[in-house]
């Protein structure tokens, strides 16, 4: 049997389960909670995020026909459904979009990942920690878009040092991937932030969020990575013996001395970054940082942005992100949000007079955060569940902040490389065996339970998050 019949049926049997499974939530009978609007909202979004999961189309396709298929079936009006291209949000994300696809085409991220592994040596380790370190600052200047552009730069690096499909690319692949995809929780990510605003706003209208409160709010969590850093490089993998500086060195120079486009790029973003923290100095909003920056490098004289740019950029993203924001709408349009609060609260409400209950109720709401990741993105987790997760938080007497850093945490809890786009792709450069890849990611989902439930929780208690 050829590999294209196979694909064939597994194809068959997706189709078959995106059909079934949606389609067996009619079998529920409606009542006056339980209506029927309620219903179809839920069978169309089941059927659409199950298309994304098995990734039958570009994520633009069901990104636009879901809210479609709510609007032709009466789920809401169109103002709710529709009701996330309003406001600023879809231009915060383009411009952040188009800051990373910016940042590509100058070669800036590749120069400093080169120029810090340099820096951190050429071991095996001081490669890991260069490449972490590295990750780290393009998902900085980025908001968290760097992670395409990084793969390629990290792809090569691992050639460059003769790896090949190896535990010990293994190492440096988890190590590259939670380097830009593992930083929403304290980065200031207009993707990320426009999909809790919504239903973090709705259970609490007086929650701000910003770049700096980001960091403040959620600091511990600017250490799991390093931690987890470590505990690959020198538990998993401590006896690795590499020597490659040379080889980085060669690199560097090869792209000669920094250009005018690096230096006007970098001039560019620190003049954001000085906009973004001085927030409490100035008062304006964090998101005209990335309505206006992006268009700067398209100036007479600057030059670094041009039609070819704006098509390299990642619409499909941006759709989704919209959509996402549609999704919450039409839930809380439903009353969905208040139902969950009203089915859950009496069962948990005695948590919060037993010791320790804000870490249980923290490890509950990771708990939810990681089991949904095997059927859903976490995009989509943040954008249906950040509502009415946050209102039965207040209903327990909890400030709902902490959600989103707890779904967050717990969404970048991936087992599986599927469980993500991000991670899919680092996983698809052809560098891990799965054995491998569970091993590591199995044991970064126990850190970063136990790193959100014991060092984070008392955080949150601490300075009024939770």
């Amino acid at each position: 049997m050829s590999n294209s019949e196979k694909l064939s049926k597994a194809t068959i049997i997706k189709w078959i389960l995106t059909i079934i499974l949606p389609a067996s939530l009619l079998l529920i009978p409606t009542n006056e909670v339980f209506t029927g609007e309620i219903r179809t909202f839920l069978v169309i979004t089941f059927a659409g995020i199950l298309v994304l999961a098995f990734d039958f189309f570009d994520s633009m396709v069901p990104a636009v026909l879901i809210p479609i298929f709510y609007l032709a079936f009466h789920v809401a009006p169109a103002a709710n459904i529709y009701g996330g291209w309003t406001g600023t949000t879809p231009m915060m994300v383009f411009g952040a979009l188009l800051l990373a696809a910016i940042m590509e085409n100058t070669g800036l991220l590749e120069r400093i990942a080169y120029f810090i592994i340099i820096k951190t040596g050429g071991s095996y380790r001081g490669v890991g920690w260069g490449i972490y370190i590295a990750g780290v600052i393009s998902a900085l200047i980025t908001s968290c878009n760097s992670w395409v552009v990084y793969a390629v730069i990290v792809a090569g690096i691992i050639k460059g040092l003769g790896l090949g499909k190896s535990k010990e690319a293994c190492g440096l692949i988890a190590i590259a991937a939670t380097s830009v995809l593992g930083q929403y929780g304290w980065m200031y990510a207009p993707a990320n932030v426009a999909l809790f605003s919504s239903g973090l706003l709705s259970a609490d209208p007086n929650i701000i969020i910003t770049w700096t409160s980001a960091w403040i709010n959620n600091f511990p969590a600017i250490f799991s990575g390093f931690v987890f850093t470590a505990i690959v490089l020198y538990v998993l993998m401590p006896k690795v013996d590499l020597q490659a500086k040379a080889v980085f060195v060669e690199r560097y120079q090869a792209m000669g001395k920094i250009s005018r486009d690096e230096k006007v790029t970098s001039i560019i973003f620190i003049g954001m970054l000085l906009y973004l923290v001085t927030f409490n100095l100035h008062h304006l909003a964090p998101e005209w940082a990335f309505l206006f920056v992006p268009w700067i490098f398209f100036l007479p004289g600057i030059n670094l942005a041009d039609t070819e740019t704006l098509k390299k950029m990642n619409y499909s993203l941006l759709f989704l992100i919209v959509c996402f924001l549609g999704i919450g709408n039409t839930a809380n349009y439903l009353g969905i949000s208040q139902l969950v609060s009203d089915f859950l609260t009496p069962h948990l409400s005695g948590v919060t007079e037993i010791t320790g209950g804000n870490m249980i109720m923290t490890g509950i709401i990771y708990i939810v955060g990681f089991i949904l990741n095997f059927i859903l993105t976490p995009f989509a987790i943040y954008g249906a569940f950040t509502q009415p997760l946050a209102q039965l938080a207040v209903d327990l007497g909890f400030n709902p902040l902490f959600i989103q850093y707890t779904l967050v945490t717990a969404g970048d809890s991936l087992l599986l490389p599927y469980e993500s786009v991000g991670y899919l792709l680092y996983f698809s450069l052809g560098f891990c065996y799965m054995k491998d890849w569970l091993k590591i990611f199995g044991i970064k989902c126990i850190l970063l339970f136990l790193w959100a439930v014991f060092i984070c929780t008392p955080y949150w208690s601490l300075i009024g998050v939770m």
